[in-house]
């Protein structure tokens, strides 16, 4: 802080070394200014950090959040390095890359590529960042990761000779393509590969120390240590035979070391059995002879160790390990909002109204190149949206197929427009005050606490749970547990767990003797939620009914019939579960599955059971105004 510097300048320099400008910064490599404020991702932080100028003084510089965009703490100064290791080597252009550049031969490339690659050759020489540099990259540095390892650093490979066969393969594929290309005069002749050869690599391995690993003994190698490790048997879900199986072991000396995501359901299991066993904590030292210790985690599978110590994991004892769901980093918002919206679509600007975007263009802007949104208005008027603004612009969304008349810029049509949505707003909000305000006072059904079953249904999900949905789960659980009937919103993108989250409700309300609706807008879901609920609840005594229209008139009637008399714990269904023949002896939970697909008359049924039961709404896309109830707090919402 203090530095005298042109915000300008260090926008350009970060734009030299790879980074991109967004709307909003999160993540590694983007860069944003709004007025006197830069925010910049630097790659290999944690965290994006806020640079705020007092003209060209910068006055303050803050770590913040790249989620809320919230600041969490000050800092001095900061270090930014460079948004890509081709960029970084602009800065060491030296003799060696100068011989390469000098060596490429340009005579084969036909005119076009030939003047580009020219161009582009000049930029490197003078040290100038562009957007495809990277295709340089074998130009620019000759190192591989092995270079910048440090000292005494142990190589470790699991049968070299398939690497090898693989790094000869890769390196066939790359010559022919290369070979193909400069003939096309596609590719200067010269051109280095992007890939090491074995020999090349080689050289490296053998002044590092390396650790070998094999399935089988190699010839004539010398140095080798042999294991005796050896799979265990599979039992499958088999708790009885597992049992069995290690109190022999037990018996026999041997040390049996189980880690499982279900360590305290299996301890219970032996412990009904009288059978000594101990849960693993910070303190519990060695693994004995005849000792079985129990360890709450993940592995990806069981051994035993010279018929002396046996390892059991979840893929042995259950059949599968769950696995660890992959978190994908999402582009900023305008990155996908562009994407999405082609020229010729209709947008709206929050302050001027209907538009037709035309399109994406650069203009200058205080001495940097930028890009901006062209939207046409009527009467052949054109705004120019900087995309650093694009959150002020949004897709249009009508009710029909009938294109919308464009605003016109200057008149007082759009306001009028938002004062008359405005004041619909208002009469909306005056009925849902009524709705919500007798939800307060109505007394609900109260939850137990989880019981062994719901551990043991949730414990025995095939993958690791995301922190969002064990959050969203243990809310669901708070307001089941209240006299308050429950409204939540649990809002996830399609293939995030939301299905995981409602059949562990669905169980919670089905052990206190509650039943359960869950509706959905189209009969194809009500098959796949049947079939899904069905496989995770297929343990347990739970009866499990679908109500759509692949039912016969009978079959209809049957199940209409026991779910009034209570013989059916959980009913799937499309619209037809509000038909007025369908009655409930004792109903506690509604699951909605895309409540936004649902019809007028639908809606106001659902009303008036939210004033009595528990319901669950769950969406990927939920209607403004439903996701505007939950952000403000008159529904509760699960992310």
């Amino acid at each position: 802080t203090g530095q005298q510097i042109d915000p300008i300048i260090i926008i350009q320099h970060l734009q030299k070394i790879g980074y991109n400008i967004e709307s909003m910064v999160n993540v590694p490599g983007t860069i944003s200014r709004r007025g006197g404020i830069i925010d910049v991702f630097p790659v290999g932080k944690d965290k994006p950090v806020r640079i705020d100028f007092f003209g060209d003084e910068v006055d303050e510089i803050r770590e913040f959040d790249p989620l809320s965009q919230r600041s969490t703490r000050t800092i001095d100064d900061v270090s930014i390095g460079p948004g890509s290791e081709t960029s970084a080597a602009l800065f060491t252009y030296d003799k060696e890359i100068k011989n390469r550049l000098d060596a490429l031969q340009l005579t084969n490339l036909d005119e076009e590529h030939r003047a580009d690659t020219f161009a582009d050759i000049n930029k490197l020489v003078s040290g100038e960042y562009f957007p495809h540099i990277s295709y340089y990259g074998p130009l620019l540095y000759s190192e591989s990761i092995l270079n910048y390892l440090p000292a005494n650093t142990i190589l470790i490979f699991d049968d070299i000779d398939s690497i090898q066969w693989t790094i000869s393969n890769i390196g066939a594929e790359d010559y022919k393509t290369r070979q193909t290309y400069v003939e096309n005069g596609l590719l200067p002749g010269g051109m280095p590969s992007s890939y090491f050869n074995w020999q090349e690599i080689e050289s490296q391995v053998n002044i590092m120390p390396s650790l070998f690993i094999y399935s089988w003994e190699p010839e004539a190698i010398g140095g080798i240590i042999r294991s005796g490790f050896n799979p265990v048997e599979k039992y499958g879900g088999s708790y009885d035979r597992f049992k069995t199986e290690i109190v022999k072991l037990a018996k026999e000396g041997k040390r049996v070391l189980v880690v499982s995501h279900q360590a305290d359901r299996i301890r219970d299991i032996l412990n009904e059995g009288e059978i000594i066993s101990s849960l693993a904590d910070d303190n519990s030292g060695h693994l004995l002879p005849g000792q079985i210790l129990l360890v709450k985690g993940i592995v990806d599978g069981g051994w035993n160790l010279n018929g002396e110590i046996f390892l059991y994991s979840d893929s042995e004892i259950l059949g599968f390990t769950r696995q660890n769901r992959q978190v994908i980093k999402k582009p900023g918002k305008h990155t996908i909002s562009i994407d999405r919206i082609k020229p010729g679509d209709f947008v709206v600007h929050v302050d001027h109204g209907i538009a037709r975007f035309g399109g994406i263009t650069n203009m200058q802007s205080e001495g940097i190149m930028r890009e901006f949104l062209v939207l046409e208005y009527d009467g052949q008027d054109h705004l120019y949206v900087p995309v650093d603004q694009i959150d002020r612009v949004s897709r249009y969304i009508g009710s029909g197929d009938t294109p919308p008349p464009l605003n016109r810029l200057g008149t007082g049509h759009w306001q009028n427009s938002r004062e008359k949505a405005t004041e619909a707003a208002k009469e909306i909000a005056a009925e849902l005050l009524s709705l919500y305000s007798q939800r307060e006072i109505i007394k609900g059904f109260s939850y137990s606490e989880d019981s062994v079953w719901q551990r043991e249904l949730e414990d025995s999900f095939p993958y690791v749970e995301t922190p969002d949905q064990l959050t969203a789960l243990e809310q669901i659980k708070t307001d089941m547990s209240r006299t308050r009937p429950m409204d939540r919103l649990l809002l996830g993108d399609v293939g995030y767990g939301k299905t995981e989250v409602a059949i562990r409700a669905a169980f919670k309300a089905v052990q206190d003797n509650r039943q359960v609706a869950v509706l959905v807008p189209t009969t194809l879901l009500a098959q796949q939620h049947y079939i899904t609920f069905s496989q995770r609840l297929a343990a347990y005594p739970v009866t499990i009914e679908s109500l759509s229209r692949f039912k016969t008139s009978g079959e209809q009637t049957n199940i209409i019939s026991r779910l009034k008399e209570g013989g059916i714990d959980i009913i799937i269904g499309t619209h037809r579960l509000l038909q007025k023949d369908v009655k409930f002896k004792n109903l506690g939970l509604i699951i909605i599955d895309e409540e936004q697909r649902f019809g007028v008359q639908h809606k106001e049924y659902l009303k008036k059971k939210r004033t009595e039961v528990d319901v669950l709404a769950m969406s990927a896309t939920p209607i403004p105004r439903t996701l505007y109830m939950s952000m403000t707090g008159v529904r509760d919402i699960s992310t």
